[in-house]
């Protein structure tokens, strides 16, 4: 009999993901996205936090605006220097309010920066003429502009693979495409405008102190502040068109009054139309299962199941998903679409990094699968 023993195999190794790890950098980290990219950023396995920016706060340590990350040793703010950015980065995060951002792009990409994620409206309005009526007092490259990805991941992945700059979509945008992509799906029925509803919290002024922002204003109310339109009805008309969302070949007409309320993260937005045609709920839901059946942060709800049954900030916190639900009003042939979503991540860094994930060739959820906080 043989000496040699056979031993039993093991349990085979964990495949190894070969994706290298990228180097990322942020500008503009002292405002609240930029804090909220550092978050995101710090735990992600494929994106090592290499250039940390904030022009004002250079010097100052990163967590005296930020505590919460008060153990994840990012250091201090450094001041910005496009150069410096574009060498020691591969992908260089731009959270600056639009006015910086207008410059801080084209800055980059002249230092040779390989991709640009710009958080800011600067370049995510194409045409300039609509650029010039909602974003007056911003300056910036209209090549760009036409070059630049609009970074709606379920959108258009293709356009942000291949894309060296990446405009990221406004929040109440986010909220508002998700939850009318799937009319794409309807035949035989039309609509020539669709009125839109907004409530946000107070993050979504950024971190600029004003009276208006006070908890003594803020606090206990649904506060119109924008009744007759809303800057971010540009770049949603611009989506709507490019992607075939409407009737009779035309986009629909978009109305949009938009409200404050008691909260801190998280939007909410209704969409509503009267429309001609057949359309029942169950057709309806339909057309919303087979457009988000393969997208991992689109949750579509019925309307039972669960304690917040229909789309609700409350139940999104803290992650990357947007919840949707439809319904149709059929003693007026009417629809109701409406989402919800935290915007600091989907409507903000966390959009931003899974777009980044989607050019960068990292598996799209990679950094972002933090399931939602509840209560808040």
């Amino acid at each position: 009999m043989s000496g040699t023993t056979t031993a039993t195999p093991g349990p085979a190794p964990a495949s190894e993901d070969t994706t290298p790890v990228k180097r990322a950098g942020v500008v503009g980290a002292s405002g609240i996205l930029g804090g909220e990219l550092l978050r995101i950023l710090a735990l992600h396995p494929g994106l090592e936090l290499e250039y940390v920016s904030a022009q004002s706060r250079a010097g100052h340590a990163a967590t005296e605006l930020n505590p919460h990350l008060k153990d994840v040793g990012i250091g201090e703010f450094e001041a910005f220097d496009a150069r410096t950015a574009a060498k020691r980065c591969d992908v260089v995060f731009v959270a600056t309010p639009p006015e910086t951002a207008g410059n801080t792009v084209p800055q980059l990409l002249d230092a040779g920066a390989e991709l640009v994620v710009d958080l800011s409206p600067a370049y995510r309005v194409r045409d300039p003429e609509r650029h010039r009526e909602w974003y007056p007092e911003v300056e910036r490259s209209q090549e760009i502009a036409e070059a630049a990805a609009y970074g709606l991941p379920e959108l258009d992945r293709e356009a942000i693979r291949r894309a060296n700059v990446i405009a990221m979509p406004g929040c109440f945008a986010t909220a508002i495409l998700l939850a009318a992509l799937p009319l794409r799906e309807l035949e035989g029925v039309s609509y020539d405008s669709i009125a839109i509803d907004g409530k946000s919290g107070s993050t979504g002024s950024g971190a600029r102190l004003r009276e208006s922002g006070a908890h003594t204003w803020r606090a206990n109310v649904v506060a119109p502040y924008a009744p007759r339109g809303h800057r971010h009805v540009a770049e949603v008309a611009q989506a709507l068109d490019d992607h075939g969302v409407g009737s009779g070949g035309r986009p629909p007409r978009l109305g949009m009054s938009t409200y404050g309320v008691d909260l801190v993260r998280g939007l909410s937005v209704g969409l509503y139309s009267f429309f001609e045609g057949e359309l029942d709920e169950r057709t309806l839901r339909r057309a919303y299962h087979r457009t988000y059946r393969d997208e991992r942060f689109v949750r579509v709800q019925v309307g039972r199941g669960s304690a917040l049954p229909l789309p609700d900030p409350k139940a999104v916190i803290g992650s990357n998903y947007c919840d949707v639900a439809p319904f149709v009003d059929e003693s007026v042939g009417r629809f109701v679409l409406i989402s919800a979503i935290d915007n600091m991540v989907k409507g903000g860094a966390g959009q931003a990094v899974q777009a980044c994930n989607v050019r960068l060739g990292f598996p799209e959820e990679q950094g972002l699968e933090a399931i939602p906080v509840f209560p808040v």
